[in-house]
């Protein structure tokens, strides 16, 4: 091999070399943002299973002083009669309290309590508890796992402290009732879960957040309006629905449309249940309306299958169908703690019918199967189903799509 050939060799080796190291690193740099992505997303969907609801239903504290919200990091959560609760996880030498919620009066007293610390299982990682305190005792679950650790500070950070900033930040709504001056923000609630590195080291760049309150509430006369309070309707829907009316007459009152349209409007949706009037509304309309019972879960609604039915079809809805509980990946272990929360005498057999749609396992994902399952449970809500549908007129077969409007690009 001539000089020439052999620093030729050599500079294809190094090239070589560079791309591959290049290609290493961005893979890691990638991997690393994949993880805090995926530690996001758990995170939000844990604390989507518990928090919002929470703070719907605490009220602030001008409408009820029994209620509101508690940031104090020594507050410990009691039970109905006043007592504190006594389980590990309420020591406040062990956990510091972040968001402290309470409504609910005498025997309906709930107080729930989102505490920061190391896990009960003493592995050295940080923990959020959610801690739920009322007339059937107090209960404990872990709903955040491998968040950061306090920062170093001297002396160094411990339970009762408050909770570190820079891993849960919670605004609570600032007093305002003598303020002379209207300010609905400073009665929002929000949550802040920041995306420090955990335990594992890896840089969680996002924040989760959530948030609640900030409404201006006041007492309508019974004669203008019937129905739910915000917070009821809150709590039931999951989600605001707002309807803005101009009674100034400054957007112009001639246009008798607008003020027939938000009457009509407020008519279809008056009282519950609302989807049943959405069905009412659109097959008056003339379209077709298929309703889907989902998800049915075995011991839990299955029994309301037939009501449910009657019911769509009493509105107007042409045809049915329905789904089996599909628990994949991540869904089980939220379902399984939504379970042990409002179901606990009979968890257990719930998953043990689940098991029994799917091969003896919770979940399994064939295309034709995960919808409807298999086996003689599955077998007998299909048949259900189908005898409902024949009695009840819902097997109208919805129409073909039309797809004669699109045009292939060229």
């Amino acid at each position: 091999m001539t000089l020439i050939e052999l620093l030729v060799a050599l500079f294809a080796i190094g090239a070589i070399a560079t791309v591959l190291s290049a290609a290493i690193v961005v893979t890691l740099r990638q991997q690393a943002g994949t993880e805090a992505r995926t530690d996001v997303a758990r995170w939000e969907q844990a604390l989507a299973l518990w928090l919002p609801s929470d703070l719907a239903s605490a009220g602030l504290p001008e409408s009820d002083p029994a209620s509101g919200i508690d940031v104090l990091p020594g507050s410990v959560p009691a039970l109905p009669g006043g007592a504190s609760c006594a389980l590990p996880e309420c020591d406040p030498t062990r956990y510091s309290n972040a968001l402290l919620l309470r409504w609910g009066s005498g025997s309906f007293r709930t107080e729930v309590s989102y505490r920061y610390g190391e896990s009960p299982a003493g592995s050295g990682e940080y923990v959020l508890l959610r801690v739920e305190c009322s007339s059937s005792g107090c209960s404990s679950q872990v709903v955040l796992r491998d968040l950061a650790s306090p920062p170093d500070q001297t002396p160094p950070w411990a339970p009762p402290d408050e909770v570190p900033d820079t891993v849960i930040n919670v605004t609570a709504p600032l007093d305002t009732s003598g303020s002379p001056v209207s300010m609905p923000n400073a009665q929002r609630v929000i949550v802040n879960v920041n995306g420090a590195p955990g335990a594992d080291g890896v840089d969680r760049s996002s924040t989760v957040s959530f948030t609640a309150g900030g409404m201006s509430r006041t007492t309508i006369p019974d004669p203008e309006f019937e129905g739910p309070t915000f917070l009821d309707a809150q709590s039931a829907c999951g989600g605001p629905i707002t309807l803005i009316v101009d009674e100034s007459g400054s957007i112009g009152g001639a246009d008798d449309d607008i003020e027939d349209a938000v009457e009509n409007f407020i008519d279809t949706f008056d009282g519950t249940p609302t989807r049943l009037q959405v069905i009412e509304s659109l097959a008056s309309a003339g379209v077709p309306v298929n309703a889907n019972v989902a998800p049915v879960i075995p011991r839990i609604n299955d029994h309301e299958i037939e009501q449910i039915l009657e019911a769509v079809a009493e509105r107007g809805a042409s045809s049915a169908s329905y789904i089996l509980l599909r628990l994949p990946l991540e869904v089980e272990p939220l379902f399984r703690d939504w379970l042990e929360a409002h179901f606990a005498d009979r968890a257990q057999a719930v998953m043990n019918q689940v098991k029994s749609c799917h091969g003896g396992r919770v979940y399994r994902s064939s295309f034709h199967h995960r919808m409807r399952g298999s086996g003689e449970f599955a077998g007998l809500i299909a048949q259900r189903f189908r005898v409902a549908k024949r009695r009840l007129g819902l097997e109208t077969a919805l129409p073909e799509l039309e797809t004669g409007l699109f045009h292939r690009a060229h």
